[in-house]
Parts: C-alpha cells; sequence; structure tokens
C-alpha cells in the first residue's frame, strides 16, 4: 500500500522545527535578547521587570495561538501580548525587529547536519519542494534558508506568521499544494509532531506522511492513539531511500 503511495508523490513539504531544523536548544539565559528590545525602544528601567513581562505575554499568547490555531504577524504579537502598555505606534515600528532578538535569544536553530544534502538531492529526483511551518516569526526560517543556500529550492514557504492560520489546521497545507501544482493526493509530508504535522497531513489528503522522530518524545500522541504516520524515520537521509528518482524528470 505504501509503495502505490510514495509512485504517486510528485511535491514532497518539510515542517522545519525538528524537522528540517534540529531540535530547538534553548539558551540559558534571555537577559540579552530583554536588553536588546530594550534598546531598540528606548526603554528604562530594571531588565528583570521587562524580562516577566514579555515572557508573561509570550507563554500567554503561546497558549491562546494553540488553543484557537489563529497566528499573528510580529506587529500584533508585541503591541497586543508582550508589550501591550508601551506606545503602540513605536513597537509596531520595530517589532519584526523586536521579535528577531527575542527569538534568537531564546535559543539556537540549525539545520540537521544532512538537510542540505537531501533537499538538494530530493530537488534533483525531480520533486517539487515546499515548507510549511508554524513560527511566530517571518524572518527566520527565509534567513536559514539562504544561511544555507537552499532557499532557490523550495517553490513555495508558507508560514503561520504570514499566513494568519497554524497547524493542525490544514489550510495552510492546502495552499501549498496549490502553491505547488499538484493535488493533495501528489503530496507528501514530513514533520516531527503528530498532534500538528501528521494529523494536518492526514486532514489535507496527502499521499504521504513522514513522521521524524524527536528524541525524547514517544512515537504515539496519547491524544491519537490510532494516528500513525505512514513512515517514521530519524534521519533526514532516509528519504532518499522512500523517494526514488521521477520518471518525468526535474520540473
Amino acid at each position: 500500500m505504501n509503495d502505490r503511495k510514495v509512485s504517486a508523490v510528485k511535491a514532497i513539504i518539510f515542517d522545519m522545527g525538528g524537522t528540517l531544523k534540529k531540535p530547538f536548544i534553548k539558551n540559558a539565559s534571555i537577559r540579552p535578547g530583554i536588553k536588546r528590545v530594550m534598546y531598540i525602544l528606548g526603554l528604562e528601567g530594571n531588565a528583570d521587570d521587562y524580562e516577566k513581562k514579555i515572557l508573561e505575554g509570550y507563554y500567554k499568547y503561546r497558549k491562546w495561538t494553540r488553543e484557537t490555531l489563529i497566528e499573528l504577524s510580529e506587529r500584533d504579537i508585541w503591541t497586543k501580548w508582550l508589550l501591550p502598555e508601551e506606545q503602540k505606534g513605536k513597537v509596531a515600528h520595530y517589532a519584526v525587529e523586536l521579535n528577531s532578538a527575542f527569538k534568537e535569544a531564546l535559543g539556537i536553530s540549525k539545520l540537521r547536519t544532512d538537510a542540505v544534502s537531501v533537499i538538494k538531492e530530493l530537488y534533483n529526483r525531480g520533486y517539487k519542494l515546499g515548507i510549511v511551518s508554524n513560527t511566530f516569526s517571518s524572518t527566520s526560517t527565509p534567513l536559514i534558508l539562504e544561511k544555507y543556500g537552499v532557499k532557490n529550492f523550495f517553490k513555495t514557504v508558507i508560514l503561520s506568521s504570514g499566513f494568519g492560520r497554524r497547524k493542525p489546521d490544514p489550510s495552510m497545507l492546502l495552499k501549498a499544494v496549490t502553491d505547488l501544482h499538484v493535488l493533495s493526493g501528489e503530496a507528501a509530508y514530513v514533520g516531527d509532531k503528530i498532534d500538528r504535522d501528521i494529523i494536518s497531513a492526514k486532514k489535507a489528503g496527502f499521499a504521504v506522511s513522514i513522521y521524524i522522530r524527536n528524541p525524547g518524545k514517544p512515537e504515539i500522541d496519547p491524544e491519537y492513539p490510532d494516528l500513525k504516520p505512514d513512515f517514521a524515520i530519524t534521519e533526514l537521509s532516509e528519504l532518499l531511500s522512500i523517494f526514488k528518482v521521477q520518471k518525468t524528470g526535474i520540473f
């Protein structure tokens, strides 16, 4: 059954965090980012107070967005959730820069060791490639793709921060297949979360769903015990054993 599904695939779409990127490594302290935020806005006062305020707003926003599956722009995140008491116009103006400083302070994001070679090989084998990712940043994904020299291999990059919705809502995945000019039944999705990635791929009617194991996390989600991916892998390079050369050549 899986062989037939795989043979139908013309497009492979990836999640970013934990999938193309290594699992997120938290920084020991976010204080440098908080000080950067204060500097950008010209804020005076105790950095402890601002750190507490920003983190409280951030965690409240994360809870809200997971419950509603709505993702806001940096402008709305910072003016409505993280620094709602500061001068709205100024916060809105610098929102992208503030968000970048804060996100970098939270932790380190790097592509998996085999990501670049796998991306290039799948592209050369004739697959259309895309990215669909939940993120509160509009800049981090484009920057990392540019940094590693793989930006041009992806025909579509859809981020929740610009799209306005989050997985497991399948609408981002449906937009991606439209952008790639393929049917849902001709697409595969690769992600590291059963309750977001695999379920959204199933809802979108994708031919194949692939789970890349995340250390320390169970492969079966207790909320969805019967929800299983078509494949479970440990390294991205395993995709090359699943997806062979396209008979029709490079798109």
